[in-house]
């Protein structure tokens, strides 16, 4: 039965692929029309070519799954989607981290805005499977909480306090979404158990 719960609770997560993939790539082509050419082009090119890797082995991993959803999945499945959630998180926290301290207050904006964003929608997507969806929500609060502090004191550390309850909110949803889907599973469960036995 547990096997079978951590399949749909990957299968779930795994159907989203091709549109939290298109809309990271778009992020990241926008994210590269604004901050190239201003001396971090390095940089910018290794992390978009990273984030465009990790997206085409998500869509090839969906394609597989797509054609014959596994019917029951192993801690082990379970632990690596953990480790996709962590390291997918660790690639878009690494922006901050080494440009929003060196870029002007409209850039900041944008990237705050974009990061928000792209916490958001990554702990909704990952919030049938609450252990990655809290994974990925720490890393990336670590990361921008990060970023906000190495700007000084001030506003960006009024900010830094915002995010961090911001992230509680999030992680209180994440959990409460997640042991609803849980609940419908094995609720699910019970009634394939009950219409065998009739």
């Amino acid at each position: 039965e547990l096997g079978r719960i951590r399949a749909k609770q990957i299968d779930a997560v795994t159907r989203l692929i091709p549109v939290t993939m298109a809309v990271t790539l778009l992020n990241v082509a926008i994210v590269l029309i604004l901050f190239w050419g201003r001396g971090w082009n390095d940089f910018l090119a290794i992390w978009g070519m990273t984030l465009a890797t990790a997206a085409s082995l998500a869509v090839r991993a969906w394609r597989r799954s797509h054609r014959s959803p596994p019917q029951e999945a192993s801690p082990r499945a379970a632990r690596q989607m953990l480790r996709q959630a962590f390291f997918l998180a660790a690639i878009w926290g690494t922006l901050p981290v080494a440009l929003f301290s060196r870029i002007e207050p409209t850039s900041q904006l944008i990237l705050a805005c974009l990061m928000v964003g792209m916490m958001s929608g990554g702990a909704f997507t990952l919030s049938t499977f609450p252990r990655a969806g809290l994974v990925y929500l720490a890393t990336m609060t670590i990361a921008c909480a990060g970023a906000l502090l190495l700007c000084g004191t001030g506003p960006y550390l009024v900010t830094a306090v915002f995010l961090l309850l911001f992230a509680f909110f999030m992680a209180r949803n994440i959990v409460s979404q997640g042991n609803l889907f849980l609940g419908n599973l094995k609720a699910q469960l019970k009634l394939e158990q009950q219409t065998e036995i009739i």
